[in-house]
């Protein structure tokens, strides 16, 4: 399992200058193979492209006692943003036990199905 925290960065243009404003700060958890590769790829600063489910924990203030929330998303698939890097692509040998198949077996996937998609600043 990985856990990390991103950065969804905003700001806007004001006169033609950029404001930046207070990062939303979103933990993701990732499993299995995505956790190790993600492990194995991505260094502070990078910007990715999450796709996943996001929820709200909800929970009590550790001092106050007061009810907090925190937004987390469970990716269901990482990359980096093309915008922002360019990319040389390694692809795994799968893990399988011998007559396993897995529903990875594709090479490219389209859609969503209602998921998330985000793109932030790893840190």
């Amino acid at each position: 399992m990985a856990d990390v925290v991103v950065l969804a960065k905003s700001g806007r243009r004001i006169n033609g200058e950029y404001q930046p404003g207070e990062p939303t700060r979103i933990r993701v958890t990732a499993w299995d193979r995505l956790a190790e590769n993600l492990a194995a790829s991505a260094t502070t600063g990078d910007r990715l492209v999450i796709v996943g489910r996001m929820h709200t924990e909800v929970y009590p203030d550790r001092d106050t006692g007061e009810k907090r929330t925190s937004q987390k998303v469970t990716a269901e698939a990482i990359g980096y943003s093309l915008r922002f890097h360019t990319v040389t692509a390694q692809k795994n040998t799968p893990h399988r036990a011998p007559g396993e198949q897995t529903g990875d077996d594709h090479t490219a996937e389209t859609g969503t199905n209602a998921s998330e998609r985000y793109e932030h600043d790893v840190q």
